[in-house]
């Protein structure tokens, strides 16, 4: 497991999408080394979240994938009770990469924040092409769903 730095680039080097404007770095994000999930599986990731001691955590249950040795920063914007988080590689635009790919498993910590519903998106880096951005479903509640 690795804790990540917070001091993070500025947004104009990072590079946050539309919309993203004015959000604020997590406070907390733990990333694992890579696990042993098959990256190539096809399961989506999920999360799950908890609110407790005035913080929201929010952890993957089915990990990440990303590429090897990326590392991952994190963003947070509230909009009335939601909270949404952007997980993104700390370098958007990078001259070389991996070529593998690896499952991470994501811890995120806002402290303060005590949402009633949280949305949770991830967005690649551009060196293939343009970035994308999709949202990441929350685990069922049967299964672990709101903590």
């Amino acid at each position: 497991m690795r804790t990540l730095p917070l001091l993070l680039l500025a947004t104009g080097c990072t590079g946050l999408p539309e919309g993203w404007q004015g959000a604020r770095p997590v406070d907390g994000l733990v990333q694992s080394d890579c696990t042993d999930a098959d990256p190539y599986s096809g399961t989506p990731t999920t999360f799950a979240w908890t609110t407790a001691g005035g913080a929201l955590t929010v952890e993957t249950v089915d990990p990440l994938v990303l590429r090897c040795e990326q590392d991952v920063e994190g963003w947070w914007k509230a909009d009335g009770d939601t909270v949404s988080v952007l997980l993104q590689p700390t370098v958007m635009r990078p001259r070389a990469v991996a070529g593998c790919d690896c499952a991470y498993d994501l811890t995120v910590t806002v402290d303060g924040a005590e949402p009633t519903a949280v949305r949770l998106w991830e967005r690649t880096d551009a060196y293939a092409g343009p970035t994308t951005m999709a949202e990441i479903d929350a685990a069922p509640r049967g299964r672990y769903g709101r903590r």
